[in-house]
């Protein structure tokens, strides 16, 4: 079965014995609690790569008294869809294997007791259900999964079989089916990322999407190429260190096979000298698909003008 690397595998140990050191033992859900699990409203019926893949989660009192259940978002609900403390996710592919299985935490995984060091739940984190209530909460597939190997960048394309558990809760089973990302959507994508990456000047990320043989154009017909753009980008940081911040507002791709144009509308949004500012720019973007993956070959932007 799939583990981690050696290496890998000893850090996780050590990393989870402090994890659960530092975190309240997450009780196990009462016998009286039911779980099921389905796709919520508003489900598309079609899960890409590098999708959420949202499962709803309904958690019932089947018995005849009343109940009390944590249900929380992890981090003290900075994310943006809440849903209980140490849920576990055990997900199987087509042939039986079960994907999840790690040396330190066998079957059932959770990227939670990894990605913090630290929680204090509070009363708000707990619900008291009445007889025959229920609660539901969405929970992001993709984000329980997070961490699950080296480089783990979630499901790939393929059948799976997923349940999850909280505490002594076991939930039903229920198919996933995922599929290869649509190229203009691995294209938005890719915008996102490259508006990331030089709102945050990260040249890491910058060299990883520009080709080698990238042509830039500025505003004033000025021309430039990648090495003279990166020797201008100074380290990554943290996005809440920075005083900027990009919107693209809107994505349009134009397909041409290994070849794709895309316009970007964007908005830089920050603060210099004290003073706060807004401006749009129109970007045209020429992408290439060399060697299996997109890269930009050329680009001109403009400010636009108000």
């Amino acid at each position: 079965m799939r583990v981690k690397k050696a290496f890998l595998a000893c850090w996780s140990l050590i990393v989870a014995a402090s994890a659960h050191a530092a975190l309240p033992q997450v009780p196990d859900s009462p016998k009286d609690i039911s779980l099921t699990i389905d796709r919520p409203l508003g489900w598309s019926g079609v899960d890409e790569e590098g999708d959420d893949l949202n499962i709803r989660c309904t958690f019932k009192n089947k018995s005849k008294r009343a109940v009390k259940l944590m249900l929380a978002d992890h981090n003290n609900y900075s994310g943006a869809k809440p849903y209980p403390v140490g849920l576990k996710a055990r997900v199987t592919d087509a042939k039986g294997e079960v994907l999840t299985h790690t040396i330190d935490m066998g079957d059932w995984w959770t990227w939670h007791y990894y990605a913090h060091d630290t929680y204090q739940d509070t009363p708000a984190d707990w619900v008291r259900l009445r007889p025959g209530k229920k609660v539901v909460r969405v929970v992001p597939l993709a984000v329980v999964l997070k961490g699950l190997e080296e480089n783990w960048e979630g499901l790939k394309a393929g059948e799976y079989t997923v349940e999850l558990r909280l505490g002594a809760v076991i939930s039903n089973q229920i198919k996933l089916r995922v599929v290869k990302r649509s190229v203009e959507r691995q294209l938005i994508e890719l915008e996102r990322q490259l508006s990331d990456a030089l709102v945050r000047e990260d040249a890491a990320v910058l060299d990883r999407l520009w080709s080698d043989d990238l042509v830039f154009t500025f505003p004033n017909g000025k021309v430039s190429n990648k090495a003279q753009r990166l020797a201008g980008q100074k380290p990554a940081v943290q996005p809440s260190q920075s005083e900027s911040e990009t919107t693209n507002d809107e994505v349009k791709v134009y397909l041409y096979g290994n070849t794709a144009v895309v316009t970007v509308l964007s908005t830089w949004r920050g603060k210099a000298n004290n003073l706060e500012y807004s401006s749009q720019f129109q970007a045209t973007h020429v992408w290439v698909k060399q060697e299996g993956r997109w890269q930009l070959v050329a680009a001109h932007v403009s400010p636009v003008k108000k």
